[in-house]
């Protein structure tokens, strides 16, 4: 976990939090069959992927630093009436641990927008 953190460190308590959720066995059988039907999604959006589309305003946040968003493409930006993707400076994969006060405001003005 902290080779996906950018800024701070977890506590020890934080780590206990995190991963006794992850290792009781209802969370290993549901990351298994998301794992599993992620296989059946890919499918069905490379098939369907020209006539889908969100409609709804999106954010989509990731870290700058995060190790999922190398590589990130833009691409399915194309699949979205209203969509806007930010990269949050300084930061890794946990946005709310790393940069709880950027994504608060971020979020309630994105929320403010969204409801005008």
């Amino acid at each position: 976990m902290s080779s996906w953190r950018y800024r701070g460190s977890f506590s020890d308590r934080e780590l206990e939090v995190y991963l006794t959720a992850v290792r009781r066995r209802v969370s290993i059988d549901a990351t298994s069959r998301f794992d599993r039907s992620i296989l059946g999604e890919i499918a069905r959006f490379t098939v369907h992927s020209k006539r889908m589309r969100l409609h709804v305003s999106t954010l989509h946040v990731n870290g700058e630093q995060d190790p999922l968003t190398q590589g990130l493409s833009h691409a399915y930006l194309a699949y979205a009436d209203d969509m806007a993707l930010e990269l949050v400076p300084n930061c890794g994969h946990f946005i709310a641990e790393e940069r709880p006060s950027w994504l608060i405001e971020r979020l309630e003005r994105f929320l403010t927008q969204a409801t005008r």
